[in-house]
């Protein structure tokens, strides 16, 4: 699961859905704009904060976990997997179940394991950060509920391991908000007096 972070704008979805209707071109150069400047402050900020070599020796030798190729640290990819989206859309708060097979006595059985996870509601996101690289998101996340060693060993600017944060993403964001705020509101003004609308940063 790739790790996460959001702007939100109180009544935005609503608006770029109604001004792709009778200006798309308009609508689609918002996208550019937003990507190519707020977009591009975060995802700058965060690969700034990503290691130059690798965080520990051992990641080097091969995959995270073992058996799973897209959790091999390479550090070309894990820089490439910072990105972001405009316009992600909300979901609505929801339970599933998920069933899955296991191999008992060498056969399969069919639904053998059930997991009920329960997803909250999800507001729409006029700009989201990703790290979509597995290996990444694993070293930029690892520690945030639980410790060990390999949390232990992972150092953050030189002053060891921190388990309430991001150790690049997050903190990249929240290094460039005021200029990445800026910059969204620019973009809210234009749109704002294209659509006689009052919108707003929805703060944290």
């Amino acid at each position: 699961m790739p790790v996460v972070a959001s702007a939100q704008v109180f009544g935005i979805q609503q608006t770029l859905a109604e001004l792709n209707k009778f200006d798309p071109t308009f609508r689609r150069q918002i996208t550019t704009d937003i990507q190519s400047g707020a977009g591009r402050l975060i995802v700058e900020s965060a690969r700034s904060m990503i290691p130059t070599d690798y965080p520990l020796s051992g990641m080097e030798r091969g995959s995270m976990i073992a058996g799973r190729n897209e959790t091999i640290y390479n550090i070309k990819n894990v820089s490439d997997g910072v990105k972001t989206i405009v316009g992600k859309r909300g979901s609505r708060e929801r339970t599933v179940t998920f069933n899955r097979p296991l191999m008992l006595d060498g056969r399969r059985v069919n639904n053998a394991y059930t997991q009920t996870v329960d997803f909250k509601a999800r507001p729409y996101a006029l700009l989201v950060a990703q790290q979509k690289n597995a290996a990444a998101a694993l070293w930029d996340h690892a520690g945030i509920r639980s410790g060990s060693e390999f949390v232990t060993n992972l150092i953050v600017d030189g002053n060891g391991p921190n388990p309430r944060a991001g150790r690049s993403l997050i903190p990249g964001v929240i290094a460039v908000m005021p200029a990445v705020e800026g910059e969204l509101s620019k973009i809210i003004d234009r749109v704002s007096v294209k659509m006689n609308r009052n919108l707003q940063i929805v703060k944290p």
